[in-house]
């Protein structure tokens, strides 16, 4: 399933005002904390996997309108 992208991803365009290059920077910046909960782990940080993705649903809640 989505687990929840599709709503990062309208986060994103809020973000990025309906401006192009601000809502890539939006994805670019939700995307990498996605990515960054799957390859620390890989890396040998122990970190809680849950705090990335609740880092990502707490930046997506506070984008500016």
């Amino acid at each position: 399933m989505t687990a929840g992208r599709g709503y990062i991803v309208i986060a994103a365009v809020i973000f990025g005002a309906w401006r192009l290059g601000r809502t890539l920077l939006g994805c670019l910046v939700f995307g990498l904390s996605d990515a960054m909960r799957l390859a620390l782990p890989a890396l040998g940080v122990t970190l809680n996997a849950q705090l990335l993705v609740a880092a990502r649903r707490i930046c997506s809640r506070f984008s500016p309108c």
